[in-house]
């Protein structure tokens, strides 16, 4: 099918229009606010400044990290709750805009749904203690130790592109399915499609994928941090009966050292059971993906193939981008660059992960060559079913070694 680019629809004539009014009076404030999208604009600017001069007083570079699940959920609050208005004026109810276009509250109500989740998850894991910080910012710094190379990363990576990205992935589409609500509130449109609804099973199909992943994350090391707890007091005490008895105190085992002699596979330090037999990062899958089925949402508001190439289709609504046109679908829009910035950023941090890992549990390569790392699928061996192999294997060659 041909590929056309659509002409720029009359969203930048709003834009200027904006401009304009910012010229002729920059003090009135109504102007900085007569747009949803302006609104988490200006929201967005004070997380990030908030964001940096926080870790830049405290020293603690996790304040992004506070915020990442709270400010999407915010966003797209403001814009699925903005105000239409008709022609004549008056404000249009919000259940009316709802019901004429459900895919405005599916987008918004999912996003929401997904921030409450992983607040709670990350509170839970004491991410709100203002003294915990993500280890891989510790990490960052070890090897950017030059302070002015490490002030422009904090600023520019972890404040401003960070929170830029997560703007990207969640006020721009829900701006767009907004925006098609606006544009259209007195046309007889349909906002359901075929589009809305892969979008809306997607979602909740990689939402629930996350939810099992962190859940089963979260009951390991839950469950390997307590034998670790009862493996010390006992070895705690035990050093203090010796040394009631001998006299002398006996050498303290690390906690790495207590790992290993736990039963498997707790014993590897990391999980491998349930979900993570077919990726080693269902959750980080299920996260960006869910991020992909928010995109649908705007491409199913900007499609509506039903009105294309129809001579008696109402006029196209203006949804603010140049649109990529195959054939009959409108299938590329401007919101998909946060989510390919997301995408290519879990890239990033799922090798950091696994760098850090391997570092800390020599088994992980074995892991590694066994299983996949983010898309789930079929698993190899075992990682017990390796070790076995190789405790069978060196058992068999012991008795030629000692011929020799």
């Amino acid at each position: 099918m041909a590929s056309t680019f659509g002409a720029p629809p009359t969203y930048w004539e709003d834009v200027l229009a904006l401009i304009s009014a910012l010229k002729e009076n920059p003090f009135d404030l109504r102007t900085y606010f007569a747009d949803p999208l302006l609104l988490t604009v200006w929201l967005n600017v004070i997380f990030i400044l908030s964001c940096y001069g926080l870790q830049r007083t405290t020293g603690n570079y996790s304040w992004v990290d506070r915020v990442w699940s709270i400010s999407p959920a915010l966003f797209a609050l403001i814009i699925m709750l903005y105000p239409i208005h008709s022609a004549d004026g008056s404000a249009v109810s919000v259940l009316a805009v709802w019901s004429q276009h459900p895919r405005l509250p599916f987008a918004g109500g999912f996003i929401v749904l997904w921030g409450i989740r992983l607040t709670y998850n990350f509170a839970r894991k004491s991410g709100y203690d203002p003294k915990e910080e993500d280890y891989r910012w510790a990490w960052c710094r070890t090897v950017i130790p030059n302070p002015i190379l490490w002030e422009l990363f904090s600023s520019l990576f972890i404040s401003f592109y960070q929170l830029t990205l997560i703007w990207l992935i969640s006020a721009l589409p829900m701006y767009i399915v907004w925006r098609f609500a606006k544009d259209t509130i007195a046309t007889p449109v349909v906002g359901w499609t075929s589009i809305d609804t892969l979008a809306t099973i997607s979602f909740a199909i990689f939402f629930l994928m996350e939810i099992i992943a962190d859940e089963q994350q979260w009951a390991f090391q839950n469950r390997k941090w307590a034998l670790i707890k009862a493996a010390l007091e006992r070895e705690a005490l035990l050093a203090s009966q010796s040394a009631s008895s001998s006299g002398s105190a006996k050498k303290r085992s690390t906690v790495a050292e207590i790992v290993a002699t736990l039963p498997a596979p707790y014993s590897y330090g990391f999980s491998t059971i349930g979900v993570f037999r077919y990726s080693r990062h269902l959750n980080f899958f299920g996260e960006f993906m869910m991020w992909w089925a928010v995109y649908l949402y705007g491409v199913a508001a900007s499609e509506q193939l039903f009105f294309l190439d129809k001579p008696d289709a109402p006029e196209r609504a203006t949804l603010g981008t140049w649109w990529i046109v195959f054939g009959q679908f409108y299938l590329v829009n401007w919101s998909i660059i946060g989510t390919v910035l997301l995408t290519l950023l879990f890239q990033g941090s799922t090798a950091l992960t696994e760098h850090l890992t391997l570092q800390k549990y020599p088994l992980y390569k074995l892991y590694q060559m066994t299983t996949s790392s983010l898309v789930p699928w079929f698993p190899g061996s075992s990682l017990e079913e390796i070790i076995d192999l190789a405790v069978d294997f060196n058992a068999a060659r012991q008795p030629a070694d000692l011929l020799k």
